[in-house]
């Protein structure tokens, strides 16, 4: 019964370590301007919370970053 127990948990927190590379867990609450986005990309089907990940052109993250901190 103890292996039994040992190998249940041991297979749950290896399927459970499954976690993609790139998920969402903070999100920007404004928008950004279509010309500062260089391109974006969906997060994976597997993140807890779908999401976008934007990427910006180099003058707009220092404007931006330099605004939202």
């Amino acid at each position: 019964m103890y292996f039994l127990k040992l190998y249940i948990a041991l297979y749950l927190s290896a399927n459970a370590s499954h976690v993609p590379d790139e998920c969402c867990f903070s999100f920007y609450p404004k928008r950004l301007p279509i010309k500062s986005i260089s391109h974006l990309k969906t997060t994976s089907s597997s993140c807890p919370v779908a999401g976008v990940i934007l990427h910006v052109k180099q003058t707009a993250i220092m404007r931006w970053t330099s605004n939202f901190y």
